[in-house]
């Protein structure tokens, strides 16, 4: 992500998700990078869905940069495995 690939910015979260939960089932468009913190995590792809997965007993907590064309301020929504 940089000014080679279009992009003069980006936004960056940290995340974290409780011991065994995980994300919704989403899509993105555009790349993304992720940048573990803490713990453990594993991303389930099925064609352009992915979900984030934590299935160790403690909090996962990660950094996510997004182009800066693509940040949107939303709030993610978890589920218990």
């Amino acid at each position: 992500m940089s000014e080679r690939d279009g992009e003069t910015d980006a936004a960056m979260r940290v995340i974290e998700i409780e011991a065994r939960c995980r994300t919704s089932d989403h899509a993105h468009y555009r790349e993304r990078r992720v940048f573990m913190l803490k713990g453990e995590g594993r991303v389930i792809a099925e064609g352009e869905n992915q979900t984030l997965r934590n299935d160790s007993g403690e909090t996962t907590v990660f950094v996510r940069m997004i182009p800066g064309s693509a940040a949107r301020a939303r709030t993610g929504a978890f589920s218990r495995l």
